[in-house]
């Protein structure tokens, strides 16, 4: 009898229970032709050679993509000429061939729910779904949802902003209402969101609603952790344009901006600008635990070329945030981007 009981404690000490695994980076935009005309002479093929080998063996492989996919002949029209010309207003038009290099890299899901989906009316939000769709990667917009599957498990994706139109960041109850419809329905969820200052000065997060030019930006804390407590398991944030830190806060991990991850002109890249970390993490297929992670960190260089960062620069900096921001949480990062609990 002792030796059965040895037997089944060896037996179940090496199960291996099922994971899922999602590789997730920041903001994303491979070129554009507003402001000014700033496009890839290779169709993005310099993204492909530079990133693709770090982006294979996951689920999950997604980004926000900042911007309208365009044709020729599509025009702009969010902005006045008056805020155009002072440079209060930006559009981002990117020509929809560069949208194969990131199919390549090898995403297989873009957000497009954030401040610069409508750049080119509704006309370009179609074309985006359009060419996204045709590329073979699943696309998320405004109030949308995406679903994966793995093993018996269904995931689904959910998308916020500080837009009025989408899933409303200083809704907190309405957010928390979505989450728990879809826990409630046997899904793992996922939020992808785009809220906070913006900016140099926006890296640290405080318990606190956040304004950004007069415009409600949200409690990034109080949103994220109502929504785990309402069923999500694993949150990315992005929008500040530079890192954020990171927690895990009741075994699910949240990363509040992940930084500029590739902008390649028209955006600011310089300094903490133009360091980004991509999160490769782990979660458990039943419950949504953080099992596992790992930041890989990326730099840019002009016009805005992504590039492993061998000094890696973006995990100092989560990791000095986390000692500023969450000084008795317990989530830790080594130098080597080991996410360790």
């Amino acid at each position: 009898m002792r030796l059965k009981i040895i037997a089944l404690i060896i037996l179940i000490s090496g199960i291996v229970y099922p994971q899922i695994r999602i590789k997730a980076v920041g903001d994303i935009m491979p070129g554009s032709i507003t402001p000014k005309r700033v496009i890839p002479l290779d169709s993005g093929k310099v993204f492909v050679d530079s990133l693709a080998r770090f982006f294979t063996g996951a689920d999950i492989t997604m980004g926000n993509l900042e911007g309208a996919l365009i044709e020729p002949g599509m025009k702009a029209n969010k902005c006045s000429d008056t805020s155009r010309a002072l440079g209060r207003c930006y559009e981002f038009g990117i020509p929809s061939y560069v949208a194969k290099s990131l199919k390549r890299i090898g995403f297989n899901l873009l957000s497009n729910d954030n401040n610069h989906y409508k750049d080119y009316s509704s006309e370009g939000v179609r074309n985006t779904e359009k060419v996204v769709t045709q590329l073979g990667m699943k696309y998320l917009g405004v109030k949308g949802v995406t679903f994966f599957t793995k093993g018996t498990s269904k995931i689904a994706i959910l998308p916020f902003s500080t837009n009025k139109e989408s899933n409303y960041i200083p809704d907190y109850d309405g957010g928390k209402k979505l989450v728990k419809a879809y826990s409630d329905s046997g899904y793992i969820v996922i939020i992808t969101f785009h809220g906070g200052r913006e900016g140099k000065s926006a890296q640290n997060v405080r318990n606190e609603e956040e304004i950004f030019l007069g415009e409600k930006r949200g409690n990034m804390i109080k949103f994220a952790r109502g929504l785990v407590d309402a069923g999500a398991s694993l949150i990315v944030g992005h929008g500040p344009h530079v890192l954020r830190g990171m927690e895990l806060y009741k075994g699910k991990l949240i990363a509040y901006s992940l930084g500029n991850f590739l902008t390649y002109g028209n955006v600011n890249i310089q300094g903490v600008s133009g360091i980004s970390v991509m999160l490769d993490v782990t979660i458990d297929e039943k419950n949504g635990d953080f099992v596992k992670g790992e930041l890989v960190p990326f730099r840019q260089k002009s016009p805005g070329i992504a590039y492993y960062d061998k000094s890696r620069e973006g995990i100092k900096v989560i990791q000095k945030l986390i000692r500023e921001d969450f000084p008795n949480g317990k989530l830790v990062i080594t130098e080597e981007g080991k996410i360790i609990r």
